[in-house]
């Protein structure tokens, strides 16, 4: 299981996302349960590095 498979509990239906950090600037790929937006998966989820929150990457 990886870093983006931690927080997913149903895998059908879930878009990945390519994200960075705002603190340490490291860029990873998270899968977001289908029914929830970026903006609210990644209102609770934080670096696990830094503590920093997440943006869309480009």
């Amino acid at each position: 299981m990886g870093f983006k498979d931690w927080f997913v509990d149903d895998k059908t239906g879930n878009y990945s996302v390519k994200v960075q950090c705002t603190g340490c600037q490291r860029i990873t790929v998270v899968k977001i349960p289908s029914g929830k937006t970026f903006e609210k998966w990644s209102e609770k989820i934080k670096c696990g590095q830094c503590n920093g929150s997440w943006i869309k990457s480009t």
